[in-house]
């Protein structure tokens, strides 16, 4: 029996419990089918670019500067005290700099482009939300994979929980260190999405790509209530391609009470 979306939150929040799940939608539409199948066959998961997101304020990068461009300034040459410089090394970074406009708008846009180089994945703590089948899952007519949280191997017990805001955080150019400012602008969004229950893996240093988790930890599939015979057809014939054994779960409707349940297949 999958369990309710509120009773594996708790769990995936409880460290000491080591254990929950989380689930990926996915549409089995054109080649990206093709990512299904290497998910279930090949234990392989694609770790994608921000710029690919389709919440466009996500991991966008903003900053605010304290004071005033003298003090912003001073401060800047503070920080690169604190980092060895010489005083030649400073004044001619300085220069360099320009204006405090131009610094803020270039490290911005630098910073932009290492958070579009990080490796995201993006998995939800529940498999009930109708709106996520929808946005994800092709209306219904794709798939939910669930994987197990656990400690060994510890491959998807890394994945962090998005806080949900009603206002994105504007951190401090210089203020807070860079992994605080980095962790505050990408597993932080407004509360239109909270609906999601969203849990992210970052993988900064390895960028977009495709990375091959333990195949025990995916350990159930759901296919939608509205896949095509085809489709689900296919999915099972990759399913009988494992050399571990899945269950597969089948969603319904059940209309008086306006929600999904899940039948176990034979």
């Amino acid at each position: 029996m999958l369990p309710s979306a509120d009773e594996n939150d708790r769990q995936l929040r409880d460290q000491s419990s080591g254990a929950g799940f989380l689930y990926r939608y996915r549409d089995l539409v054109g080649p990206r089918a093709e990512w299904v199948r290497q998910i279930i066959v090949d234990s392989r998961v694609y770790f994608a670019s921000p710029e690919k997101f389709n919440d466009p304020f996500d991991c966008r990068i903003r900053f605010r500067t304290d004071g005033s461009p003298d003090e912003l300034r001073e401060n800047l040459k503070q920080l690169l005290r604190k980092y060895g410089y010489s005083r030649q090394e400073r004044r001619e970074r300085m220069r360099k700099l320009g204006d405090p406009a131009t610094f803020i708008r270039n490290v911005t846009e630098g910073f932009q482009r290492e958070v579009n180089g990080t490796g995201i994945l993006s998995l939800s703590s529940t498999q009930e939300s109708i709106l996520m089948w929808s946005y994800y899952a092709s209306s219904h007519s794709g798939v939910c994979l669930q994987f197990r949280v656990v400690v060994d191997p510890p491959f998807f017990a890394l994945a962090m929980p998005v806080t949900y805001v009603k206002e994105l955080p504007v951190p401090n150019l210089l203020g807070n260190d860079r992994n605080e400012r980095a962790q505050q602008l990408l597993m932080t969004k407004t509360e239109e999405w909270v609906h999601e229950r969203e849990w992210r893996m970052l993988e900064p240093d390895r960028g977009p790509e495709a990375r091959v988790f333990p195949t025990e930890l995916l350990s159930a599939i759901i296919l939608g209530a509205k896949i095509d015979e085809a489709d689900k057809d296919r999915v099972l014939s990759w399913v009988a391609q494992r050399s571990i054994p899945l269950p597969v779960y089948q969603a319904v409707l059940d209309v008086p009470k306006n929600r999904l349940a899940f039948e176990l297949l034979g």
